[in-house]
């Protein structure tokens, strides 16, 4: 629907001299608050314009957005040829109630046929625009009329069945019509318990063309399995409201069970909290009952048992790191290299540094300091896991060791046990 404003013309403008005028057209005759307004501007002027100036609408209680450059075309209006500059607005009204926007001015300057200047003054006021309030029968948290909105889910595996420690990149991207991107809520976050997730900063994209704004948010979350058993990802819904067919509709993204399957550092790490006995400790003779001395060797023995084991998974840290990494510069030693002395083989060897000194001191940032390395190492290929370096160059078994030391890296009782390490 197209509402066209009446008149154009100042009053102590004689109606039968256009030279010059101004039609406002809006797409709606009334809106939600909030809801995107189409708000067209027409200045017609006949001659060879010099100079001008046409001001752009304002009102303190909308925002008010250009929809790109600025048209220039010819018209026919009343048998008379007119030049046309053409101006598109998105309006979204912050407050219900009725909204009168001040009146758009034009001045200018135009050369006739003949060589005479002409001086142009015109001016158009909009009708007023009657904004609703939010419908009562929503049923959202946050008011996000639109007209479409989708929600999409991406880089999730073909199957659900996975182990421990397995890498998980979920991508959830909200794209709504008519609304800008600011307008558009978090999505949830809510993981159930046995899965990290560890989220990237939202990205908000706008796009604007001749018929109003889309939007897109996008949030990428990797998701890592500590915990063997079904896992359900809980459904995700966004109500909004439909200004086309002017009722609510919901935006879903079905609930979703991740089989996970446990891998074999689980068993040995749930073992590590129980000290095994050996057969010559079975053989002797049980501490006496209140003996303090027996009590304290037996907390030695266990904290012994356990300071090794995370020793030893220290070390297998540093050597499947270390082997990826050789792994790594061997796969690209056959692509063409730059000069060693240069800042970006400076920036490399720092970065492998970091990566080595990480995987030694058993740090949770090593798996992300691998994946850095290998951007730093083959730039332009944008690594943003782990997963998409071995996507480039496959090694499935240096991927299953590096997925098992991510398991312990990112369970519970990891960053206590490394930080005692440290303190030894």
């Amino acid at each position: 629907m197209t509402v066209e404003v009446v008149s154009g013309n100042p009053p102590d403008q004689a109606s039968d001299n256009r030279d010059s005028f101004i039609e406002l057209t809006t797409d709606k005759a009334d809106v939600y608050v909030q809801e995107q307004l189409i708000l067209t501007v027409q200045l017609f002027f006949r001659g060879s314009l010099i100079r001008g100036e046409l001001s752009d609408p304002q009102h303190p209680n909308a925002r008010i957005e250009p929809l790109g450059k600025q048209k220039e075309f010819s018209r026919f209006r009343d048998g008379e040829r007119y030049r046309v500059v053409e101006r598109r607005y998105a309006l979204f009204p912050q407050k219900p109630g009725p909204l009168n926007l001040p009146a758009i001015r034009f001045e200018g300057q135009a050369r006739e046929a003949d060589g005479s200047l002409k001086f142009l003054r015109d001016s158009a006021q909009l009708f007023e625009v009657q904004v609703n309030e939010v419908p009562a029968e929503f049923s959202g948290t946050t008011w996000l009329p639109a007209t479409s909105l989708t929600l999409a889910e991406a880089d999730m595996p073909p199957t659900l069945n996975l182990n421990t420690g397995d890498n998980l990149t979920r991508t959830l991207s909200l794209q709504a019509t008519g609304l800008p991107s600011e307008a558009l809520p978090p999505l949830p976050e809510s993981v159930p318990d046995g899965l990290r997730s560890y989220p990237e900063n939202p990205q908000r994209d706008t796009s604007v063309g001749p018929d109003g704004i889309t939007s897109t948010l996008t949030q990428t979350r990797a998701l890592v399995p500590v915990k063997a058993g079904q896992l359900t990802l809980p459904a995700i819904r966004i109500p909004w409201w439909d200004t086309e067919s002017d009722s609510e509709k919901v935006a879903v993204i079905p609930a979703q069970t991740l089989n996970i399957t446990g891998a074999d550092t689980d068993k040995s790490e749930d073992n590590a909290a129980v000290p095994i006995a050996s057969s010559a400790d079975n053989q002797s003779t049980p501490p006496e009952p209140g003996s303090e001395v027996s009590a304290a060797n037996s907390g030695d023995i266990s904290d012994n048992s356990k300071f090794w084991q995370w020793i030893s998974l220290a070390l297998a840290g540093i050597w499947v790191l270390t082997m990826l990494a050789w792994w790594l510069t061997r796969s690209m030693s056959r692509q063409p290299q730059g000069n060693t002395g240069s800042p970006g083989a400076q920036d490399e060897g720092a970065t492998f540094e970091r990566l080595f000194n990480a995987a030694k001191e058993g740090h949770a940032s090593a798996p992300g300091l691998f994946v850095t390395w290998a951007n730093v190492r083959l730039p332009g290929h944008d690594f943003r896991s782990a997963g998409d370096v071995f996507r480039v160059y496959p090694e499935a078994d240096l991927q299953t060791q590096l997925g098992k030391l991510q398991a312990h890296l990112f369970s519970q009782r990891m960053p206590t046990a490394i930080a005692g390490m440290a303190m030894l």
